[in-house]
């Protein structure tokens, strides 16, 4: 009993020091400091320390030395004066010497070291990073020895997992900025990035606390910029954000101020060492007359602009603000929810709103830790028969008291966080190992599609992780697609096109997503090793009545075809988008009206019921001669053996009038729409019919705008030939009469 509460104390312990207000966003030096020296407080030993080994060296990066109360750092030990304890540690398990002296792992420490020191025991924990020997976590105990107990192992091997995520978060941080990813600037302003404003920020807030200064931020958020972006395209959004940038460069000209592009369409304005007051609100005043002077675009009317402002000052209340971006952003929200243009100053009272986004930080990290951030699987599906053929691997948050959470409540926050890459690979690993048990149980799946983050497509090693992941779960690497936004390919950077050439030369497929909201460069698309292309969802929502959306759809689906690469329609949820959709080429579906995302045991389910049946009725038709009419009636989808059979008869039926003139009588109501094969079939064979003595077609469609789109597309063209529409029979009947044609 003692030990369970000796186990439950210490990881409280961790527990409540790792996840306290703030500490998620110091640097890795106070986060390392603050373990190592709470480790030493709570197991009350004399040392600990971490070191990171590199070769054949142990490099000691904080030793924290309780009863001094001081750190150090420097220290090395070569693998040549301590060959037993480098093989101890390479094999990456815990090292517990309760008798450092005599323990053969380290008793080659005795002379140099543990006696010198007073050192008794030792308790080593291996650090992993990313599966890999990063270093140590080393607790010393002096005075007598010491026989570690079970609570003791448990907790020293979550400190060293505790280190190794505070070293892969800062990791994930260096390498982005070593991948030409610019430290300081943003990419398409030129202006200071939120990290480097937030850097700033904290260092300023400590000198001014010294000085008793005063400093504040302006958070500015344009009004209404999704809409100028929607209206205008991404082009003229950006254009608009580099103009108003290269105004606000002149601002920062002065030593007291930094400008900065947060993120998106805000901008913040770090004013330090400020001496009067009225300095702020003046700096407020100069940034809204700069933002709401005309902007001019090219070919276009001037556009005007407003923009709400947030303002954190700090310190308040005699001490400083603990993060006065998130401050700022907050009165930036109300300020948005006020008015256009609407100014709000941050107050102390408002602190339990960032507490709260602390709090789901919080969360999402255990999230992580513990597996609650798992794909759902939503099928793909062939336009022509319905057959499930592919999945796409869709997050989904499985919180122990909430439910499943979607992705938009979470993915925003954790790209702030910087763990994109961390969950991309978790993603990718689940998804692969996912169609591995889909092989195992039988379920024919042709792929699995799985999204790339923007910081994954930066990551070096991302080829060497998808050539592991297929070997290790033995996929075929066509059972792999990789989806990136059309934003990511737009982008001029080599990095991006290199990784995707090596993604492609492993025979890894690439589609791209939501297309259509981007403005990737043709030129360079027909470049890139593309196999697949989604219409993005909100270009199918109006289908089949928007003319608008019919005409985007239209543009994208000839551009797919001219460049010979599958096309992907989302969202589909109706079946009359479903039947424009197929009757306008669209190779795959994917949407509600199939299934939404599924859990892996809920899609096995879902395959099962699926399997051997065939969501396509087959095609039927009647066909009569009454009087000079030919009644043709359809039913379901004709393939192209049902559509060649229906022509044949046709032909045959024709034949009989000698040449004379006929019509056709053809009910489209119970048909569905065909594949574009089967339709550029049928429009060849039917003008053959017009040199036969066709000159007039009654098509009965009813209400279906699809069934009557198709039926324009496919009917022949000949002077004295004529075609009409209509809801029901009988007025077709009557216009055929009227024309002097005899159905009796």
């Amino acid at each position: 009993m003692a030990t369970t509460k000796k186990f439950i104390t210490l990881h409280k312990s961790l527990i409540t020091l790792t996840h306290a207000y703030g500490f998620i966003d110091r640097d890795k030096h106070y986060k390392v400091q603050s373990i190592v020296r709470d480790c030493a407080q709570q197991l009350q030993v004399a040392r600990v320390s971490i070191w990171h080994l590199d070769h054949d060296t142990l490099l000691c990066e904080q030793l924290y030395r309780r009863h001094e109360n001081d750190f150090e750092s420097g220290l090395i030990l070569y693998q040549k004066d301590y060959p037993n304890y480098f093989k101890a540690l390479m094999e990456g398990g815990l090292i517990d010497a309760n008798d450092a002296h005599h323990d053969s792992r380290t008793a080659e420490f005795s002379e140099s070291y543990l006696a010198p020191l007073g050192i008794m025991s030792m308790l080593d924990a291996p650090i992993f990073v990313k599966g890999a020997l990063y270093g140590v976590v080393c607790i010393e105990a002096t005075g007598q020895a010491r026989k570690w107990d079970i609570a003791e192992l448990a907790y020293a091997a979550a400190i060293a997992d505790k280190v190794s995520l505070i070293i892969e978060h800062e990791n994930w941080l260096t390498t982005r900025e070593e991948m030409a990813l610019i430290e300081k600037t943003d990419a398409l302003t030129g202006l200071a990035n939120r990290r480097h404003l937030q850097i700033v920020i904290e260092r300023e807030q400590a000198f001014v606390n010294k000085q008793e200064n005063q400093c504040a931020l302006i958070l500015v958020g344009i009004d209404g910029f999704t809409q100028v972006n929607e209206k205008h395209g991404h082009q003229t959004a950006d254009h608009i954000l580099s103009v108003l940038s290269g105004r606000f460069v002149a601002l920062g000209r002065s030593d007291n101020l930094l400008v900065s592009r947060v993120g998106g369409d805000k901008f913040g304005f770090w004013l330090s060492r400020i001496k009067q007051p009225h300095h702020i609100q003046n700096m407020v005043d100069t940034i809204a007359s700069i933002i709401t002077a005309a902007i001019e675009v090219a070919g276009k009317k001037a556009i005007e602009l407003t923009a709400a402002m947030g303002i954190a000052q700090t310190p308040q209340d005699g001490a400083p603000l603990q993060d006065p971006i998130r401050c700022a952003e907050v009165a930036l929200k109300r300020a948005k929810q006020q008015a256009p243009g609407a100014q709000l100053y941050f107050t102390s009272q408002w602190i339990d709103e960032i507490k709260a986004q602390r709090a789901m930080e919080t969360a999402l990290l255990l999230a992580l830790d513990e597996g609650q951030l798992t794909p759902h699987y939503q099928p793909l599906v062939l336009a022509e028969t319905g057959q499930i053929v592919g999945i796409e691997a869709l997050v989904r948050w499985q919180h122990p008291d909430k439910g499943i959470i979607g992705p938009y409540h979470f993915l925003p926050l954790l790209a702030e966080m910087g763990l994109m890459t961390r969950l991309g690979d978790h993603m990718l690993e689940q998804s692969c190992k996912d169609m591995q048990r889909l092989q195992h149980l039988g379920i024919d799946m042709q792929w699995i599609s799985v999204n790339l983050s923007a910081e994954q497509l930066y990551d070096e090693k991302l080829a060497q992780k998808l050539e592991s992941l297929l070997l290790q779960y033995h996929l075929p690497s066509s059972a792999l697609e990789l989806e990136v936004v059309e934003e990511l390919i737009s982008q001029e950077s080599e990095l991006v096109q290199t990784h995707l050439q090596a993604i492609d030369a492993l025979g890894i497929r690439l589609a791209i997503d939501d297309f259509g909201t981007g403005y990737s460069s043709l030129s360079r698309l027909k470049h890139l090793p593309v196999s697949k292309i989604k219409i993005d969802k909100s270009f199918v929502d109006g289908l089949p009545h928007s003319e608008e959306d019919q005409c985007i759809a239209r543009s994208i689906i000839g551009l797919a075809k001219g460049i010979k690469v599958k096309l992907v329609a989302e969202g589909v949820e109706h079946q009359p988008q479903a039947d424009w959709l197929r009757s306008q080429g669209v190779d795959y579906m994917q949407g509600y009206l199939y299934a939404k995302a599924l859990s892996f045991d809920n899609l096995v389910s879902y395959c099962h019921t699926q399997k051997g049946a065939n969501s396509v009725q087959p095609g039927l038709y009647s066909i009569a001669r009454t009087g000079d009419v030919i009644e043709l009636t359809s039913q379901y989808r004709w393939d192209m053996a049902v559509a060649r059979k229906v022509m044949a008869d046709l032909k045959q039926l024709a034949e009989d009038y000698g040449g004379h003139s006929w019509a056709s009588l053809i009910d489209m109501r119970e048909g569905q729409s065909t594949s574009l094969a089967v339709q550029e079939f049928i429009k060849e064979t039917a003008q053959t019919l017009v040199h036969c003595g066709l000159t007039r077609s009654a098509f009965v469609v009813g209400e279906s705008e699809v069934a009557r789109y198709q039926m324009e597309l496919i009917t022949p063209v000949g002077e004295s030939y004529q075609r009409r529409f209509f809801n029901d029979k009988t007025d077709a009947l009557n216009w055929l009469r009227n024309e002097g044609f005899n159905h009796a």
